[in-house]
């Protein structure tokens, strides 16, 4: 077996979100300070995927009390959104203490991570069978065939792409309307604002 043959699609296609995060920060950073910018992206990737796995680990206790070996297995799947959000906060705080930056222009600044690794999280789940819709009757329109956690291919309601594509659109438009925003945390607000809403509602 290969290494890429190896590796799961789930961690991949995270891997390429947290990447284009990275690129897309790296081209909106000083030339000069674009390294202090790439080392505080990759800080709160790292704290997002730690709070990530944290979070599911505390809401499926009991499985890893009986297996707790597989705590630290995390590229075996297992992440909630909720402790993604407030461990790259943490550390979005963090950061902001190391550098002697502003909160509000940090999260502004590095907002710019959230929508390529958003958008790469739901792809994850569509191709994965994490995250789907309900199962559908046979003759339902819109429906699409996807995977569930076992494997078993049903069809369902269109949740992945449709909170991919929801983000997609009112992310995307609130980058471009709060592109030239003055007010320090307006963006980001808004923006992590979308990103919670969007994964409540799918």
């Amino acid at each position: 077996m290969t290494l890429l043959a190896s590796i799961h699609s789930f961690s991949l296609l995270l891997a390429i979100g947290a990447s284009f995060g990275l690129w897309r920060l790296a081209l909106t950073s000083p030339a000069a300070q674009r390294l202090y910018w790439l080392l505080t992206g990759m800080l709160v990737l790292l704290g997002a995927l730690l709070g990530a796995r944290i979070a599911y680990v505390l809401e499926h206790l009991h499985y890893y009390g009986l297996y707790p070996q597989e705590i630290v297995q995390f590229w075996q799947g297992g992440l909630a959104w909720e402790g993604a959000l407030a461990g790259g906060l943490l550390c979005v705080l963090l950061a902001a203490r190391l550098w002697q930056w502003d909160f509000w222009p940090l999260c502004d600044h590095l907002v710019v991570m959230l929508l390529p690794l958003s958008l790469a999280t739901w792809l994850a789940c569509l191709l994965e069978g994490s995250a789907y819709g309900i199962a559908l009757p046979q003759d339902t329109w819109w429906g699409i065939r996807v995977l569930d956690e076992t494997g078993i291919a049903a069809l369902r309601s269109p949740v992945q792409p449709l909170a991919a594509l929801s983000l997609l659109v009112f992310l995307g438009l609130a980058e471009v309307l709060l592109r030239k925003s003055t007010r320090p945390g307006f963006r980001s607000s808004v923006s992590l604002l979308i990103f919670s809403l969007d994964m409540l509602l799918f």
